[in-house]
């Protein structure tokens, strides 16, 4: 089922479409770049790295003038399709599964000894993925860190994991090397 991306600024709401948070010609300049790098990805690695990120952790890195950071937690492949100019951009779900950041819960671990335990599988729910309980157990584990928190939100975007396969992989063999 294919539902459409309304801009913020839009008079009228369509039951079920996904609402954006830039006006009409930012949100459509935006959903064509995100397309066509979505195809080129899919083109050239034979990969989707389109996905619907859903809840995010927040978090401000050690040093005095660094930024807050953001990261997806759960990650929903989609696709886009574009019928026409006039109608726009839809987004459908692809009959792959919803997956846990695993760059993040890696990045969690090793760089701040935080274990997220008891999303391995996904707790599901009548609908699917239990997304509050994921988001609980993302809480819990960061309760305590200062200037952390969990953001229910979502956005899509095209998402790679080649970076964190080399970096796993050289993390692991750091010894040999």
């Amino acid at each position: 089922q294919s539902v459409a991306v309304e801009p913020s600024d839009s008079q009228s709401r369509s039951a079920g479409a996904l609402r954006s948070t830039l006006a009409a010609a930012d949100m459509l300049r935006r959903l064509k770049e995100i397309f066509r790098l979505a195809k080129t990805d899919l083109e050239e690695s034979g990969v989707n790295a389109l996905y619907l990120a859903i809840g995010f952790l927040r978090w401000r890195p050690k040093g005095a003038n660094a930024k807050d950071c953001r990261a997806p937690i759960l990650l929903m492949p989609v696709q886009m399709a574009r019928k026409n100019v006039r109608e726009g951009y839809t987004v459908s779900r692809l009959d792959d599964d919803t997956m846990l950041n695993a760059t993040l819960v890696e990045f969690l671990r090793a760089e701040f000894g935080i274990s997220i335990q008891g999303l391995d599988p996904l707790p599901e729910d009548d609908s699917g993925v239990d997304v509050a309980k994921v988001f609980a157990t993302f809480r819990e584990a960061v309760n305590g860190m200062e200037g952390w928190g969990i953001e229910e939100d979502a956005a899509i975007g095209n998402f790679s994991f080649g970076k964190f396969v080399m970096w796993k992989d050289l993390t692991a063999r750091a010894d040999q090397l």
